[in-house]
């Protein structure tokens, strides 16, 4: 007797997937500019609704120093200002500073820039 139930098709038959299929939220890793021995932190986006949340969420878990204020802002490791939370990329790296300082390329911490590179 042949194709007794439905084992016989079972290999044609369409994958179904069950609950929320939700998608693998944006992860950003935050540095502090000048500290040379700074390993970072990582955000994950879909917690926050603007640009201010993150970055007083940034201020409170970097442990930020008065004088080291979430207004001063996310930069890239290029040091060009991030405005807004759709400007920042799934994996990028970012650094914040103190206020009164200013951007320099040679005072980003080294482990931000190797944690892009590929081994």
């Amino acid at each position: 007797m042949s194709g007794y139930g439905s084992a016989q098709s079972f290999s044609a038959a369409p994958v179904t997937k069950f609950g929320t299929q939700a998608s693998t939220p944006r992860k950003i890793h935050v540095f502090k500019l000048g500290e040379m021995h700074d390993n970072g932190e990582m955000f994950m986006l879909q917690t926050f609704k603007n640009l201010n949340q993150l970055k007083v969420k940034i201020a409170e878990k970097l442990s930020l120093l008065p004088g080291l204020h979430p207004q001063r802002g996310i930069m890239t490791l290029d040091g060009r200002a991030i405005n807004d939370l759709s400007e920042l990329e799934d994996g990028g790296r970012y650094v914040v500073m103190r206020s009164g300082f200013s951007y320099s390329a040679d005072k980003v911490p080294p482990k931000a820039r190797e944690a892009g590179k590929k081994k």
